[in-house]
């Protein structure tokens, strides 16, 4: 069960990763995608910290970027709705795989101390 739930973490930096080779930031795509092969095959507490802090950082990127994109919308009075439900959704599966990977399930699953 807590391996089929890696589903979020993955996918989120799947998110991240795809972002980052629209922009032409290869290398940095190549360490969301290696933050996920982690979480996949590793399961150290180390990896679920390490993990932790940076879906952290690509929420707030995730943020940043939506606030952008908004604003950017708004100046030439385009509509927003669909990008906000997009972005809005991205951002929910990160905060959710956020959660779980500060869960107690995770905790177990990657080896924490009791």
């Amino acid at each position: 069960m807590p391996r089929l739930l890696l589903i979020f973490p993955i996918l989120s930096y799947l998110f991240l990763a795809a972002h980052e080779l629209r922009a032409g930031d290869l290398w940095i795509m190549a360490g969301w995608l290696l933050m996920g092969f982690l979480v996949l095959v590793r399961p150290r507490p180390w990896v679920r910290h390490l993990s932790a802090v940076t879906l952290m950082l690509g929420l707030l990127l995730w943020t940043k970027v939506t606030v952008q994109l908004l604003q950017f919308r708004l100046a030439i009075d385009a509509p927003y709705t669909l990008l906000l439900v997009i972005m809005g959704t991205v951002a929910v599966v990160m905060a959710l795989s956020l959660a779980l990977m500060l869960s107690r399930t995770m905790h177990a699953w990657f080896g924490g101390s009791k």
